[in-house]
């Protein structure tokens, strides 16, 4: 019964607040910066140190909403396009026991989502601007990607050529929950700051994802620690219609 009372009191108290707060609608378009946090341990350090993904440029845009609860504090969310992914270009050389290997990859993946932030903002007047601090979820779900790269091997035992390939692969990402796809939902946090004018907000932002993009569909035959969560930066501009 208790908790039935406290329930009811917050659901007043938010429901006031939404009722006295002013709602603003807008458009968001940007420019962003991801990658990868990604884990493939194959017992070669070496080799593992060697693939490290790089930053991809990529872009959001779309619509956003928000409640303006007083001067200081809004809760804004919205709906995105937005694009992830990341760059390959490792170098991987090892000699032993006279056979001599290199290893070279370059490439690039593009993941397509469509995001739902949910922020909340503190306003800081700065008479005339206004600075913004913002932190909050994002939800994300995958409508697919692209992954084209380039890689050779050439591989010797005493100086005798016994292994040189060139690889092309041009691959379309299926995201889902199925064999061979990659896990569709993403789920993370932003972390952000940017200034105010009139109505028009310019933020940079920090995301971090949570969710391991390869499901455990393809991770059955393979090894448990490979993991695989989007980060990126992201600089956007909002405008805000109305008054």
């Amino acid at each position: 019964m208790r908790t039935r009372i406290i329930v009811l009191l917050l659901a007043v108290v938010l429901a006031t607040c939404l009722s006295q707060a002013q709602f603003k609608i807008g458009a968001r378009a940007g420019f962003s910066l991801t990658n990868v946090n990604f884990n493939f341990p194959s017992g070669d350090e070496e080799l593992d140190n060697s693939i490290n993904p790089k930053m991809k440029p990529g872009f959001q845009i779309g619509v956003v909403g928000g409640f303006e609860l007083n001067n200081a504090f809004s809760v804004q969310s919205g709906i995105l396009f937005a694009t992830q992914g990341w760059k390959i270009d490792s170098d991987y050389e090892a000699r032993e026991e006279g056979i001599y290997t290199k290893i070279q990859s370059k490439g690039k993946t593009n993941l397509n989502y469509i995001q739902v932030p949910i922020l909340a903002i503190y306003k800081l007047d700065l008479s005339g601007a206004k600075l913004l601090l913002q932190i909050g979820p994002y939800f994300g779900y995958g409508l697919g990607g692209q992954s084209k790269s380039e890689s050779s091997i050439l591989m010797k035992f005493n100086d005798e050529v016994i292994i040189d390939e060139k690889t092309s692969l041009d691959n379309k990402i299926k995201m889902g929950s199925g064999e061979d796809q990659v896990n569709a939902f993403d789920f993370g946090l932003n972390f952000g700051t940017g200034v105010q004018f009139g109505n028009i907000q310019t933020t940079l932002s920090y995301s971090i994802g949570l969710v391991n993009l390869y499901n455990k569909s393809t991770l059955d035959m393979m090894d448990e620690d490979i993991s695989m969560k989007n980060k990126g930066f992201s600089l956007t501009i909002t405008y805000l219609f109305g008054n």
